[in-house]
């Protein structure tokens, strides 16, 4: 993995298949095992799981288009 950091406090990431497969598994995991509590998955992620489940989506139109 490669990064670089912006000004405007965004990342720029560059990840090989495999690791963008990880992320992907990661956040699936995630949300099944703590999908059900929305609270609970706040608490724990820093965010909705909405906003995780839009970010897998986007994930995973990416390693489609690198299959």
């Amino acid at each position: 993995m490669q990064s670089k950091i912006d000004t405007d406090k965004q990342a720029v990431l560059t990840l090989s298949l495999d690791e963008l497969c990880l992320i992907n598994n990661a956040l699936n995991e995630s949300l099944e095992a703590l999908g059900r509590d929305e609270d609970e998955f706040q608490s724990r992620m820093g965010d909705s799981t909405d906003a995780v489940k839009s970010l897998l989506s986007e994930i995973n139109s990416v390693v489609r288009e690198l299959l």
